[in-house]
């Protein structure tokens, strides 16, 4: 956890992620050895320990602001209707508008 809250601190102190700090600092976090990777409900941020125990700060980060955009832009509300028809392909189009979204943010 102690990783994670450090993220949180990096994220929410840099210019480029101004935008989602209130939502950084809002969203609690559990770890769920059942969770392959991450996800989020729009409250919870939830951590599969294997992925969480391989990665290194950086991508912690980036994992971090990944979630956090699925709230800022209340993923889990604005495509339920998308997830009734196809779960996997709503969930495809998400991580892509969010991935976009990261692209252009300086991750080196």
């Amino acid at each position: 956890m102690r990783r994670i809250q450090r993220a949180t601190l990096e994220l929410s102190g840099s210019p480029q992620f101004a935008l989602i700090s209130g939502i950084l600092a809002a969203l609690r976090h559990k770890i769920d050895p059942n969770v392959p990777t991450a996800m989020t409900n729009g409250v919870d941020v939830i951590w599969g320990p294997v992925l969480l125990d391989r990665l290194n700060p950086r991508q912690i980060a980036y994992v971090l602001a990944h979630e956090a955009s699925h709230s800022f832009f209340m993923h889990n509300q604005t495509a339920q209707r998308l997830y009734q028809i196809n779960a996997e392909i709503a969930g495809i189009a998400v991580d892509q508008v969010v991935n976009n979204l990261l692209a252009y943010r300086d991750w080196e």
